[in-house]
């Protein structure tokens, strides 16, 4: 998980903007995503 997502200062920045639970799912969604792509990576590569 790199890049702008994933970022200290973004998540941080994030948090003063928005609320937690909309932090929590966008967090969420980056998590599930890395780990659909890890398992699916294997089959195209």
């Amino acid at each position: 998980m790199t890049g702008a997502g994933g970022s200290v200062r973004a998540i941080s920045g994030m948090l003063v903007i928005a609320r937690w639970t909309v932090v929590m799912i966008m967090l969420a969604s980056l998590w599930d995503g890395a780990v659909v792509l890890g398992y699916l990576a294997p089959l195209w590569l």
